[in-house]
């Protein structure tokens, strides 16, 4: 998946608050997070498959 498409899919479709991404990890607020992990993507040099926001 190309990060546009990333970005789009987020465009349309919400996160709810509390969504669970693991048993020690609740996304509180949904907005902050796609903002920094996009970002994150966005920036990665290397193999974008290794990148922890990918």
């Amino acid at each position: 998946m190309m990060i546009q498409e990333i970005e789009a899919f987020f465009a349309d479709n919400e996160v709810p608050v509390g969504t669970m991404l693991n048993k020690g990890t609740k996304v509180i607020e949904p907005d902050k997070f796609l903002e920094v992990n996009i970002m994150t993507i966005k920036e990665w040099q290397n193999d974008l498959n290794k990148c922890p926001s990918y």
